[in-house]
């Protein structure tokens, strides 16, 4: 008995001493084993495309601060691809803190070749973000390099964005100098407004021409102190449009609002009137059988509700008289079955009926045309952040009717869906065309199905107020030129 104890001890002696030698080698395992300290690129790729799978942000997250300390070019590609390629993932700020935690010169240089030439338009606005936060002097090189030369109007009314939120010296440097060069090219007036508008935010101040700017931060640069965000500013619902327009100081155009300038006609299925209400802007609201002897004045903006197509059917003659209105300078807004009842009979050959929706409920994802995104009627519609675009849907009824147009007719989409293309012939939500000095607005299904703030509801919300607020300033324009002469 004593003999088996002697030696289940001393069995248990030697299995310690084994654990305690396998502890101890461990450290110097790893310390001459380079594999075991910093994963393969292969290895990490595969890592991230398992979470990816998964969904698994953490997973995500940690495999992204894995690629930053690779340290290298590739490791950077691959955060780039995969942040791009899963928008909906929203992994832009987690790929940012990974890519500016690169010091290698392999590794920057790729980045900086990458937002000066690579061909996709969303690669390019995802690196502007990154190079103002790198260190170094060669990273606003680059990025100075890169803006001077970006052909994408898009790309390039982000890239000031983002230096609008830089606050550093260099930036005002920077977009000064683009302004007074922009300033010298007639074609360069929307990119020199979206400069000024820039260094109006950054600064506080409210100069406006290129050269004053020049002159004011040749005096100010040495003590400027730039302002602190006092967080005031929400992002939700009908506020949020309101204090847009006056950051744009356009709300005096809405409060010029006169009788008889907004008139929305009833419709069965729509209520634009109740966004009107919300926010504050006047209107008048008439019945469609009065639209026959109803004076329409070229400064006027119409609006028809959705109604059916079946009931108080619009004459031939008031379809001419609108189509009239609309080319003497008049706005016409409109909503889903109007496109039936006003478009396509009063502006034949321009726009058309394709096939209805045919999902009870539809609720697809939207974002601005690629082609047609600086087009007036979507400024502050959506976020400049292509990254953040996710939350922004767009609810359509049953047997809502989708768009037809020819390349031909000069129809410009605004607001799309790619759901909605792969559902059906064209991934239109709403558009636009001039019909001789007025404009045309047409949106697809209901106003009052857009209730989500956050979203939809306030990018519904906004381009009704921008097209509004278009045809006051033209009305403007055509008041100045009435006293000069």
């Amino acid at each position: 008995m004593n003999r088996n104890l002697f030696f289940i001890s001393m069995l248990a002696c030697l299995s310690l001493l084994g654990l305690f030698a396998a502890l101890n080698s461990t450290p110097s395992l790893q310390a001459n084993s380079p594999s075991a300290k910093k994963p393969s690129l292969s290895s990490l790729t595969k890592r991230l495309e398992r979470a990816i799978d998964f969904r698994s942000e953490k997973q995500i997250k940690d495999t992204f601060k894995e690629l930053g300390k690779l340290d290298s070019s590739g490791a950077a590609k691959v955060i780039i691809i995969t942040t791009c390629k899963y928008r909906d993932l929203k992994l832009k700020d987690t790929a940012v803190a990974a890519l500016i935690s690169m010091k290698s010169k392999a590794a920057k240089k790729y980045l900086y070749k990458q937002v000066k030439s690579n061909k996709s338009w969303l690669v390019r606005c995802f690196l502007y973000s990154v190079l103002p936060k790198m260190e170094g002097e060669d990273a606003v090189e680059a990025f100075d390099a890169a803006i001077k030369s970006e052909k994408s109007a898009r790309v390039f009314t982000y890239a000031v964005d983002e230096l609008s939120e830089v606050k550093k010296p260099w930036a005002i440097d920077l977009m000064i100098t683009l302004l007074e060069k922009f300033e010298k090219n007639p074609a360069g007036k929307t990119h020199a407004t979206y400069l000024i508008e820039a260094l109006q935010i950054a600064t506080g101040k409210g100069i406006e021409a290129g050269a004053d700017w020049k002159n004011w931060w040749a005096a100010s640069k040495a003590k400027f102190e730039f302002p602190k965000n006092d967080g005031k500013e929400t992002e939700k619902g009908t506020t949020s449009v309101i204090q847009r327009i006056k950051k744009r100081k356009e709300d005096h155009y809405l409060k010029e609002i006169a009788e008889g300038d907004i008139i929305v006609v009833e419709g069965k299925f729509d209520q634009v009137q109740n966004v009107l209400k919300e926010l504050g802007i006047p209107y008048e609201l008439v019945d469609r059988a009065e639209i026959q002897d109803l004076s329409l004045r070229k400064n006027t903006v119409l609006i028809f509700n959705c109604h059916d197509t079946q009931e108080n059917i619009i004459p031939g003659k008031t379809l001419q008289k609108i189509a009239k209105f609309v080319e003497n300078g008049g706005y016409l807004f409109t909503s889903d079955w109007e496109l039936q009842n006003v478009l396509q009979k009063g502006f034949k050959g321009r726009i058309g009926m394709s096939t209805l929706t045919q999902e009870k409920d539809l609720n697809v994802k939207i974002e601005p045309s690629q082609e047609n995104f600086d087009h007036p009627f979507l400024r502050d519609v959506f976020p400049k952040d292509p990254f953040k675009l996710q939350n922004y849907r767009w609810k359509i009824d049953s047997a809502s009717s989708t768009l037809r147009f020819s390349p031909k007719s000069k129809v410009y989409p605004l607001v799309v869906s790619k759901e909605l293309g792969q559902k059906y012939s064209n991934p239109t939500v709403a558009a636009t065309f001039r019909h001789g000095r007025g404009s045309v607005l047409h949106v697809l299904s209901h106003f009052y199905q857009q209730r989500d703030a956050a979203g939809d509801g306030f990018a519904l919300q906004q381009i009704l107020a921008n097209f509004i607020i278009e045809r006051q300033k033209w009305r403007k324009k055509e008041l100045e030129k009435k006293k000069k002469k």
